[in-house]
């Protein structure tokens, strides 16, 4: 999975794209991935924003703009100094997306299960209260991250003055190939690839270095996969011999 991880990543990379992140509950996610990101369902009872902020948007979060982790966290702002800004987005990138998905799952518990907040008997809202916080973990366990893959920030991504700058909200719909290995593959293979490799060689490197990563990790899983089998193969083989 690590080894997918990082070759999908470092393709990425290596294309010189700007990877922007929607973080969603599951049942979301898999429609997301067949109809692309639509913000007719921005502000919707199952998302991970209220109807009153985010009606008729689809959010984004950054990525080679993205800011420091502890910029907007003002209680742990003595760390900025000790944290390498490289580090600290790469932090930031994974951890926001999953922040969302977290919100949409609880949310979408809610609506399954039942509201907590309204009134019940208090045993009840305990009970409702603690299965959507189990499955608003189990979201972001098994949720992958949808990323969407863009040469550049387009005009129609704005910022979002209510995340402090590290998303982007956009009233067009983001097509569905945008996402993941395909949208690297659809986007990145053209011939501006060599310009944006010029102006940002730091990324590309990181692709390559990420690739080579990637693809050692792969090849020793399959290896040892396979020598798993043969001997599992050759025990079986005993055991009808014996």
């Amino acid at each position: 999975m690590l080894g997918l991880n990082l070759i999908d990543n470092g393709l990425s990379n290596f294309f010189a794209l700007e990877t922007l992140r929607h973080g969603t509950n599951p049942i979301n996610a898999v429609s997301i991935h067949f109809t692309g990101g639509n913000p007719a369902y921005g502000g919707t009872s199952t998302g991970s924003g209220s109807t009153e902020d985010t009606p008729g948007y689809f959010f984004l979060t950054k990525d080679s703009e993205m800011p420091h982790l502890f910029n907007t966290v003002n209680s742990l702002s003595r760390f900025y100094a000790k944290i390498p800004s490289c580090a600290s987005r790469a932090i930031s990138r994974r951890l926001f997306p999953k922040f969302f998905c977290g919100l949409s799952s609880y949310n979408w518990a809610k609506q399954t299960i039942g509201d907590p907040d309204q009134p019940h008997h208090p045993l009840l809202s305990v009970v409702q209260r603690i299965l959507c916080f189990s499955l608003s973990i189990l979201g972001v366990l098994i949720t992958p991250t949808l990323k969407f893959r863009f040469k550049k920030i387009e005009p129609h991504l704005e910022e979002d003055p209510m995340t402090e700058q590290w998303a982007y909200k956009t009233a067009q719909k983001v097509e569905w190939w945008r996402i993941g290995t395909l949208g690297t593959l659809v986007t990145g293979l053209n011939l501006n690839w060599v310009q944006r490799a010029k102006e940002n060689p730091a990324k590309v490197l990181t692709g390559i270095i990420q690739l080579a990563i990637g693809a050692a990790l792969l090849v020793t899983a399959l290896s040892l996969a396979a020598t798993q089998a043969h001997l599992i193969a050759m025990l079986a083989l005993e055991m009808v011999l014996a």
